[in-house]
């Protein structure tokens, strides 16, 4: 197999297996209020446990983004594939032992939190190698092409997740003779699904290792200077589209007047469609821009037409083009940025993604805890943690279009 050919049954096979990460993120996320009825569990505790889970994972990833420069992207990808399993295991089977009531709730909570700490330290390696191993493969040319095919598979899993989580559901439903807590048992997609990431990792040749050390000083020049704006570009970009996301149900509560089980509905569909958008955007339009620079001119655009749009018609249908045109735009941002960060770090592609990773995680994290807080507490205006994160959002936007960094990596990649 040529290398042409090697580089594309690469990025398929990680594609697959990145589709693994976003199914099983979304099947543990629908079974949250089952979870939370048949094994005794607040909202707290279990908001507590996805904190722990992505605490780790914030803190790893710069550990294992230099594995992978180390070891290559292949090994650190296994680990986390069957770490990651492993405490899958540990997880379900005490969920499915709360719930038929065999275990003490506090014993069993305890072990959920070693769990999700096993996991999130495991898994902090996962996405990186992903990204790493199909950017040793690639043309510089074609770097924000696979960075976009990888971040679609992430969402092309979050589509499938609750398409694999909702017929099982309703299957399980109709098995009256067994407990209702049977029905937690959808969970085990969680253990199935990392073994067809084991599957697609087989077979594949591993990356090659750099050892040569005087490489490095080369990516440093460009690393001490662009990336860090760059990184904060990334973070506002996660804090805005998190969110958006934890922000989705209270929004349809309170300014659509609908009951919580039809916001709760709602907010799930919405999710589902903002998937599918962001999946269709980078498959087809990502993969056909050519200069990282044109990506980030034309997600800025989207994102300000949308929240102008949004803002002005919140409380009726016409706010949800704005809501998707915010989705499109830092959707088209995020491969742009990605590709300019890695195009920035030489040889040390895993170093750089595990930052990433970190700064992507520490995002979210403060996304899900800031508007969320300032939903609730600031009644005159509930939506400035949303507003203000975005309008910061374009701003470094700004200052990195007219940054010598981006104007370097635009012409490197046309080139």
């Amino acid at each position: 197999m040529n290398q042409a050919s090697y580089g594309k049954a690469l990025i398929k096979r990680l594609s697959a297996l990145v589709i693994t990460i976003g199914a099983s993120q979304m099947i543990i996320l629908s079974q949250i209020s089952l979870i939370s009825e048949y094994c005794g569990l607040s909202v707290a505790e279990l908001g507590m446990l996805v904190a722990i889970g992505t605490a780790c994972i914030m803190f790893a990833g710069p550990y294992w983004g230099q594995r992978i420069d180390r070891l290559g992207a292949k090994p650190v990808l296994r680990f986390g594939l069957i770490t990651s399993l492993l405490a899958n295991v540990v997880f379900v089977g005490v969920i499915l032992l709360l719930g038929l009531q065999r275990l003490d709730p506090s014993l069993g909570f305890a072990i959920l939190i070693c769990s999700r700490i096993v996991n999130g330290i495991g898994a902090a390696g996962i996405y990186p190698s992903c990204q790493s191993w199909g950017v040793s493969h690639t043309p510089p040319e074609q770097r924000m092409k696979v960075l976009s095919s990888l971040s679609a598979a992430v969402n092309i899993g979050r589509v499938i997740g609750p398409l694999l989580a909702l017929p099982t559901l309703a299957l399980l439903s109709l098995l009256k003779q067994f407990p209702p807590s049977l029905q937690l048992t959808t969970l085990l997609w969680i253990l199935i699904l990392p073994l067809f990431g084991l599957w697609a990792l087989g077979g594949l040749q591993g990356q090659a290792v750099n050892t040569d050390d005087s490489k490095e000083s080369t990516a440093k020049e460009p690393f001490a200077v662009t990336p860090y704006l760059l990184f904060f570009l990334a973070a506002c970009c996660t804090i805005t589209v998190s969110q958006l996301q934890v922000l989705l149900g209270p929004v349809l509560e309170d300014f659509y007047h609908l009951s919580a089980l039809a916001a709760s509905k709602g907010s799930a569909a919405l999710l589902v469609a903002i998937a599918v958008v962001a999946a269709t955007i980078q498959l087809t339009v990502v993969r056909r821009i050519r200069s990282a620079r044109f990506g980030l001119i034309l997600g800025g655009s989207l994102l300000t037409v949308g929240l102008i749009c949004m803002q002005a018609l919140l409380g009726g249908w016409g706010a949800l083009p704005g809501l998707l045109l915010i989705v499109a735009g830092i959707t088209l941002m995020i491969p742009a940025y990605t590709s300019l960060i890695s195009a920035s770090a030489g040889t040390k592609q895993g170093r750089i993604f595990g930052q990433l990773s970190m700064v992507h995680t520490g995002g979210f994290t403060i996304g899900f805890g800031l508007g969320s807080w300032l939903y609730t507490h600031v009644h005159s205006f509930p939506l400035i943690g949303l507003l203000s994160s975005a309008a910061l959002l374009i701003v470094v936007l700004l200052i990195c279009l007219q940054s010598k960094l981006t104007a370097e990596g635009a012409t490197q990649e046309v080139n």
